[in-house]
């Protein structure tokens, strides 16, 4: 059997519905006009503007391989400022991991074996640090470039 599988998501958060409550609010006497664009609610903090991920599988009978990459964007921190008196900026990031698979012949003992060897960061690129927490756990992966083999087994 020969196939190839892609995956591509994209999802934007949408501040259309929050711009129209503070409107409404504000229509109503119950409160200053705010500026979204001035709250800068994201890249900021932890909140990248911009997150995406791709993978791509191609099969040829026993033989599976494999390409999975993730950006995520340039961000602010808003309580260290830099040299210059801005807000710290943590520069954006993107990896890519690639794998290799064989499923093995059916067996009675074994069910149906499979092994994986991959490499995760191929570039070995090196995460942005927050000086104050380090690195943000939640948006990177803190290892550089790593081996990895697994073994499994369908029964």
């Amino acid at each position: 059997m020969l196939g190839a599988d892609s995956t591509l998501a994209f999802a934007e958060r949408a501040l259309a519905l929050g711009h129209s409550l503070i409107e409404t609010v504000h229509a109503d006497g119950l409160g200053d006009p705010i500026d979204l664009d001035d709250l800068k609610l994201l890249e900021q903090d932890g909140k990248p503007k911009w997150r995406a991920t791709s993978s791509v599988t191609w099969t040829d009978g026993p033989v599976r391989i494999g390409a999975f990459g993730s950006y995520v964007s340039s961000l602010y921190i808003s309580d260290f400022l830099g040299d210059d008196g801005a807000e710290y900026k943590l520069n954006g990031q993107g990896t890519f991991n690639l794998y290799a698979q064989y499923t093995f012949e059916k067996s009675s003992r074994l069910g149906t074996p499979t092994i994986r060897v991959g490499v995760r960061n191929i570039t070995s690129k090196q995460l942005p640090i927050d000086p104050d927490n380090g690195y943000r756990g939640s948006l990177y992966n803190p290892y550089g470039r790593y081996w990895y083999m697994s073994l499994g087994a369908e029964f």
